[in-house]
């Protein structure tokens, strides 16, 4: 439950990109460390694993944010003239 409210929490950050400039890429390199523990044991670790992280967690946030503006988009419907 944490996780989905987390993940729908950022896609409405990265839908106010224009506004707060904090784009899925920006997302990505903010939040990818802490989601993913990332190993850091050496830094050589630490920067072969991170890319793959951010793309992980920016992709995640694209596709929620995709889905939340297709619902914002989608054409209200009035059933009540059908009746």
């Amino acid at each position: 439950m944490i996780v989905y409210l987390l993940h729908r929490f950022l896609a409405d950050i990265a839908v106010q990109s224009p506004v707060n400039k904090m784009s899925p890429d920006n997302i990505s390199v903010v939040f990818a460390p802490t989601l993913l523990q990332i190993d850091m044991s050496t830094p050589e670790s630490a920067m072969e694993s991170l890319p793959i992280c951010q793309k992980i967690v920016r992709v995640l946030v694209m596709r929620k944010m995709e889905a939340h503006m297709a619902v914002r988009m989608s054409p209200k419907i009035n059933f009540t003239r059908f009746e």
